[in-house]
């Protein structure tokens, strides 16, 4: 299968806002508004489905710090946060990834769809054939994790008064964000 993301990728033709050994992050070459960025797995994946859960984690913390930086660096007044998954999700590349939105008020996109007016039944016959297959999540068994033994004591964190700002450390920042 052919993905234009995945031929970006290998010809490192693009400009990253953040990366690791896993994932992109990167500002599309034709951004739905200023400051879109996309989060992306750099091995090919069709779908959220087929993605180990320890890799779905990462890659939304990385969302969500993409959203942080947008915050803080363009002043936006709100995200949307949007998963293309599946070859239908998309008619950009065929590649699982997150969409991360930077949003201003009158900023001009529209996310209204139209709401399909169903019979009670045909909902109550929807919901039904998905809940059969929702009783397992949450179910996923976890490995017992033991005592955690620290080599040293955690330094304390002070909490900044709302006069001070914090030291500039994107790090910790984050932690203290507002949108």
């Amino acid at each position: 299968m052919m993905c234009d993301l995945c031929d970006h990728l290998q010809a490192k033709k693009l400009q990253a806002l953040y990366e690791d050994e896993k994932v992109i992050a990167f500002s599309p070459e034709k951004p739905m508004i200023q400051g879109h960025v996309i989060v992306a797995p750099k091995e090919h994946q069709d779908t959220m489905q087929a993605v180990d859960d320890s890799l779905i984690t990462h890659y939304f913390y990385v969302a969500s710090y993409v959203a942080s930086v947008l915050f803080d660096g363009l002043k936006c007044q709100g995200t949307n946060i949007i998963v293309n998954s599946g070859k239908h999700s998309s008619r950009s590349f065929p590649h699982f990834c997150i969409h991360v939105l930077p949003r201003w008020e009158n900023d001009g996109l529209d996310f209204s769809w139209e709401k399909l007016d169903l019979a009670p039944n045909e909902m109550d016959s929807i919901l039904s054939s998905v809940k059969d297959k929702a009783f397992m999540i949450g179910k996923a068994k976890k490995a017992p994790q033991g005592p955690v033994h620290l080599d040293k004591p955690i330094p304390s964190l002070r909490m900044p008064s709302s006069s001070t700002p914090p030291d500039h450390d994107e790090r910790v920042s984050h932690l203290f964000r507002r949108p």
